[in-house]
């Protein structure tokens, strides 16, 4: 009887895996059996891994990339490929397994990566609040990281990077440390 090599043979007689790999006795015969009758009953009984649109995940992807956060740090937050998300997001994979779309929609706007373009209001009123406090922009240059003593922010938009380097300053300032 010839065996598939690209699968675990050293499995144990009675398993699915060594079913699987290509025994036919009656004890993998066996377990098999029990593996397909136990996803019949996950399916009849409405639970199981089902087929569902992708249209929300779709929505959700839309949003992400409005808010910074881009096809790979969506893929590295959610363990999924790129491809397939890419796939999602162009309407090429029209369903999607409910587990998929799970792990996606749990995918928020703190995903971003370090160099993404963000939002850049909410950093620009802890900014004008340190301004208002005393602070003169070149020091929070300084202060910052940057190279010049200047503040070289848009205001519309920034990096998550110094998103966050201003966000963690001001905490640092008015809580007193």
């Amino acid at each position: 009887m010839e065996q598939r090599r690209d699968i675990n043979v050293q499995s144990a007689h009675g398993t699915r895996p060594r079913f699987i790999s290509g025994c036919r006795c009656v004890a993998c015969r066996a377990a098999n059996a029990r593996f397909r009758q136990r996803c019949r009953l996950v399916r009849r009984g409405g639970g199981g891994d089902r087929l569902v649109s992708s249209e929300r995940c779709r929505e959700h992807l839309r949003r992400l990339s409005s808010a910074g956060v881009g096809r790979k740090a969506v893929a590295q937050a959610s363990t999924l490929g790129e491809c397939t998300l890419k796939d999602i997001r162009t309407g090429k994979r029209p369903l999607i397994r409910q587990s998929t779309e799970a792990l996606i929609l749990a995918v928020d706007n703190n995903a971003a990566r370090k160099g993404a373009q963000v939002e850049a209001s909410g950093a620009w009123a802890q900014i004008d609040e340190l301004i208002a406090e005393g602070f003169n922009r070149a020091h929070l240059a300084l202060r910052l990281g940057m190279r010049t003593p200047k503040l070289q922010f848009r205001r519309s938009r920034m990096t998550q990077a110094n998103v966050d380097r201003v966000d963690a300053f001001y905490r640092m300032i008015m809580a007193g440390n």
